[in-house]
């Protein structure tokens, strides 16, 4: 991919002249994009942080034509980075079947869990397959903080590095109450990004997107600002319509992130729960 093509930061004056290829800088450039892709958003737990409000009653669940519609759209996109999340990834009863499909030709795949899956032999099993198949691509994210219980990190980390896996898991500390982004559950929590900051204003943050079970693609990876679906694009062209609408996008005087969620709230332009 050109990354003129997506560039948000432009100081060539539309020259468009810098060349990756003799770029010293090129392999720590933070500008590509980045999906982050919701398989389900039913959950083992039920965070009073969450912001797609997830629960173990949540049913919206992620299909493997649909997960083989949105590969298509990933490779023909040259979109080559991507976290896969929930929910809880497991609690989709055809999570590994979807993540082998979105992983095709995937050079970094993170996949952010609870860790509750531990208990499930088969869960093991398939990841186990998996780390085989993408080897050093996969890195796995553990949650583990004050919302999550908690109550298997030891077991998962135990599991992950028994196993050889690439893995992370979160410190207590880093989890604090002042960088939620108040959507969902967290709407009325007290936080920076609430009141004096924007979480997308983070230059290796406005590259990302996610896409949802049903493949629609929003601006915020929270679920903020609906603006495309990965139908749309399954034969390139995204990084147009990306650029196009970002740029409006950073344009528009937000404050904070509590602003930009009232205003999108009263255009319903949110991720469905």
């Amino acid at each position: 991919m050109n990354r003129c093509n997506i560039c948000l930061e432009e100081t060539c004056n539309g020259l468009h002249n810098c060349r990756c290829e003799n770029c010293s800088r090129v392999n720590d450039c933070y500008r590509y994009l980045h999906a982050v892709i919701r398989i389900t958003n039913k959950c083992t737990q039920e965070c009073n942080h969450c912001c797609f409000e997830c629960s173990p009653r949540s049913k919206k669940m992620m299909t493997i034509e649909k997960a083989k519609e949105i590969s298509l759209f990933l490779q023909n996109n040259l979109i080559t980075s991507i976290n896969i999340t929930g929910g809880e990834f497991s609690c989709n009863k055809q999570w590994y079947e979807i993540v082998r499909e979105l992983t095709k030709n995937i050079k970094f795949v993170r996949i952010v869990s609870n860790g509750d899956w531990i208990t499930n032999q088969d869960t093991k099993s398939k990841l186990i397959k998996l780390k085989n198949t993408l080897g050093n691509r996969l890195v796995i994210s553990i949650s583990n903080d004050r919302w999550h219980t908690n109550k298997y990190v030891k077991q998962v980390d135990l599991f992950l590095k028994q196993n050889g896996f690439m893995y992370n898991i979160e410190q207590p500390h880093e989890g604090t109450q002042e960088s939620l982004v108040p959507i969902g559950r967290a709407e009325w929590e007290y936080s920076t990004y609430k009141l004096m900051s924007c979480y997308c204003h983070n230059p290796t943050k406005m590259y990302s997107f996610i896409i949802d079970e049903n493949g629609d693609i929003y601006k915020c990876p929270f679920g903020v600002w609906d603006y495309a679906n990965v139908s749309e694009y399954l034969n390139g062209g995204f990084d147009k319509r990306f650029k196009e609408f970002n740029m409006k996008f950073y344009n528009l005087p937000i404050l904070s992130c509590g602003e930009c969620i009232r205003v999108a709230s009263r255009n319903n332009r949110i991720i469905n729960k």
